[in-house]
């Protein structure tokens, strides 16, 4: 499998735009099949605030899960 990753901004007069995006210069033989997937790099106000102010703090982010004296040695 050959991965190529590239950028593209869609071109448009509108916000509704035609659904058509075209990419030059991919490095594949005219006939070969090829998946698209198309992700948006740009976030929603919702996912770029998910996790705002979720944490209030943290005591000791480092300290171990269970208390050392559970712990055995092998």
């Amino acid at each position: 499998m050959r991965v190529h990753r590239t950028e593209a901004i869609l071109s448009g007069s509108d916000a509704s735009g035609d659904g058509r995006l075209l990419i030059d210069g991919l490095p594949f033989d005219c006939g070969e099949h090829v998946d698209v997937i198309i992700i948006s790099s740009r976030q929603t106000a919702e996912e770029e605030t998910a996790l705002h102010g979720s944490v209030r703090r943290y005591d000791d982010p480092f300290e171990p899960a269970a208390p050392l004296n559970e712990w055995e040695a092998a």
